[in-house]
Order: structure tokens, then C-alpha cells, then sequence
């Protein structure tokens, strides 16, 4: 695997990581606070913030396919 291949995974992987902890913070944020090692009995986060969350995750996802694609389709490389 190339080196680009290769950042586009862990990016890919990020994103899947983002997506799975807002999306457990939108179900449970008292207990995603709860592993907030600095302030485990604060007030759990906005919901906006696990939304923000969930974005973030999916453009890091999305984010390296789209480059593939736009690289393909500028080197004239459409099928492969």
C-alpha cells in the first residue's frame, strides 16, 4: 500500500471512530462524560456537540474516496 493509500485508511478509520462515539454520546452523554477523566460528574455535552461529532466523522470518511475519485477522472483513468 502506498503511502497516500495508506493515510486515506487511517483518515477512513478516524472518521469511523468519530462517527461511533457521537453517535454513543447522542444515546448515552451522561456516560460519555463519565469518561471525561478531568471532570467525570460535570455536565454531559451539548447535543450539538455530538453532531458536530458525527460530521466531522463522516467527512473524514467520505473526504478519501472523493480525492480517488477526482484523482481517477483527471488522470483519465474512469474504469480502473
Amino acid at each position: 500500500m502506498s503511502k497516500v493509500g495508506c493515510a486515506w485508511a487511517v483518515t477512513g478509520v478516524l472518521g469511523i471512530i468519530l462517527v461511533s462515539l457521537g453517535v454513543l454520546g447522542l444515546f448515552d452523554p451522561q456516560g460519555a462524560q463519565a469518561a471525561n477523566d478531568n471532570d467525570p460528574f460535570g455536565a454531559p455535552p451539548s447535543v450539538w456537540f455530538f453532531v458536530s461529532q458525527i460530521i466531522v466523522g463522516l467527512l473524514l470518511m467520505v473526504w478519501p474516496v472523493f480525492l480517488q475519485y477526482r484523482i481517477k477522472r483527471q488522470s483519465g483513468v474512469e474504469g480502473a
